[in-house]
């Protein structure tokens, strides 16, 4: 059986997985794991009136009917002693965040066709000791076993080192610009060959990919004449899901502009039917701003760390926002050093974590579901059905405790209502033509001869115990 290794990224916005594993001639070979109709997929969270949780995609299209139930930034929250209202429940953010690593690995083993034998969390970089036992308290609770962390700079780190050297002493950069966030990391190599921050991370936790979002939004509400319609305050149900569905082409088309020079937008929101053009350069001109306070802050990370943007090997581009083109060939411009970026920058992290721990997770002869790998069974080695349920498992909250109470005394009261029926029968069958009960004494009778003989059973509380 192959060994595989997996590693999790549950950012702001979207979830990422990859995986590693050795073949038999020694080659390792790391991979995205698809999770919805790509290698990536939503980190939004769908709370059903059940309490159960749906994750990716799919909560995205149950949340189109009922917003008011997605849970978004599940991530930012961990820590956070107050959790997610929805409705009269109350989700707590440790416990949706391991549900959702158990609907990653369940993914990837329905994949894979067998169970992985590690599991990395890639967390942001500020995560201290305090929010990585909360996960992990929260991750064994669900019943998940084999895992580690690694902060995402490292992971990045790992991730470039799969193809350059980093020599003891040199110095890269990691630029990660997500959906939500940015930070920036200097990294400093050691003698002993570990990779560790020379500095304070630079952060921003108001400045992400959703603020190229907004600004493209704004962009197609000017050119289509929505500004000018009533539309945007009518406050109708079919005008903001319209409204909604522009902002999500809106982001389509940024991610399309990646690749392509221009993409036409139709906009259907009425009482406007359009289409609106829009070019790389009027994107490019839209993040100019934004691109350039990352840049201010990435040249504060240099100073923290004492050193110049030419003491550096390389800057490291990863998050999802990081894949325009312009953002490579500005810093380029800017610092004049050899610009790193995968063909997706949001899986690198998840790439260098898998591969990075890969050596551990082969020494394992349990799965991170907890099974014995090398117990004999039917021949399927996907984990058992308990594992899998894990994403089902229902939130506690006063509301779903009172469902739970009351389906209980109803259960109760249909049993009683049976049992009375079938004893009502009975307690005919018990009486003479007279309508006197038959005396007790008769169910056994004696015999002339002495031998005991039981006639049928005539006594209730016999009819009762064959019911």
């Amino acid at each position: 059986m192959t060994q595989h290794n997996l590693a999790v990224s549950i950012g702001a916005r979207r979830i990422a997985c990859a995986v590693a594993h050795q073949g038999s001639d020694g080659q390792t070979t790391t991979e995205p794991v698809r999770l919805g109709h790509g290698t990536q997929t939503s980190a939004a969270v769908f709370v059903r009136p059940d309490g159960v949780l749906i994750f990716g995609d799919e909560a995205v299209l149950h949340g189109q009917a009922h917003p008011e139930r997605l849970i978004h930034g599940l991530s930012g929250r961990i820590g956070d002693p107050i959790g997610f209202t929805v409705a009269e429940m109350t989700i707590e953010a440790p416990e949706a965040f391991a549900q959702a690593l158990t609907w990653v690995a369940n993914r990837a083993t329905e994949q894979l066709d067998e169970p992985p034998t590690g599991l990395v969390i890639v967390h942001p970089d500020e995560w201290g000791p305090h929010r990585l036992q909360i996960v992990s308290d929260a991750l064994t609770a669900c019943g998940l076993a084999g895992f580690g962390f690694t902060a995402s700079a490292q992971a990045a780190v790992a991730r470039y080192r799969q193809t350059a050297s980093l020599d003891a002493g040199h110095h890269i950069a990691i630029y990660d610009f997500g959906g939500e966030t940015f930070r920036c990391t200097i990294m400093k190599a050691g003698s002993d060959g570990s990779v560790r921050p020379a500095g304070t991370t630079g952060k921003l936790d108001d400045l992400g990919g959703a603020d190229l979002d907004d600004a493209i939004f704004g962009y197609l509400v000017d050119s289509s004449g929505l500004s000018e319609a009533s539309t945007l305050t009518s406050g109708n149900v079919a005008a903001h899901e319209a409204l909604v569905r522009l902002r999500e082409s809106g982001t389509a088309a940024k991610e399309a502009l990646s690749s392509e020079t221009d993409v036409t937008v139709q906009v259907m929101v009425p009482p406007v039917q359009t289409n609106v053009r829009l070019t790389r350069a009027e994107l490019e001109q839209l993040a100019e701003p934004l691109i350039e306070h990352t840049a201010d802050l990435l040249d504060e990370a240099l100073d923290d760390a004492r050193i110049g943007a030419a003491d550096l090997d390389a800057i490291i581009l990863i998050g999802g926002t990081s894949r325009m083109p312009r953002i490579a060939q500005r810093l380029s411009e800017l610092f004049d050093r050899p610009i790193v970026i995968d063909p997706d920058p949001a899986a690198s992290t998840v790439l260098g974590a898998a591969q990075a721990g890969l050596e551990s997770a082969a020494g394992r002869d349990h799965s991170i579901f907890g099974n014995d790998l090398h117990t004999e069974d039917d021949g399927d080695d996907r984990p058992d059905e308990a594992p899998r349920q894990k994403r089902k498992l229902r939130l506690p909250s006063s509301a779903h405790l009172t469902r739970i109470v009351r389906i209980a005394l109803i259960v109760a009261a249909v049993v009683l209502v049976a049992v009375w029926l079938l004893v009502q029968p009975a307690a005919a069958d018990d009486r003479d033509s007279t309508g006197h009960p038959y005396p007790l004494a008769s169910a056994t009778v004696q015999s002339t001869d002495n031998t005991a003989t039981s006639p049928p059973s005539t006594s209730p509380t016999h009819r009762g115990n064959h019911s």
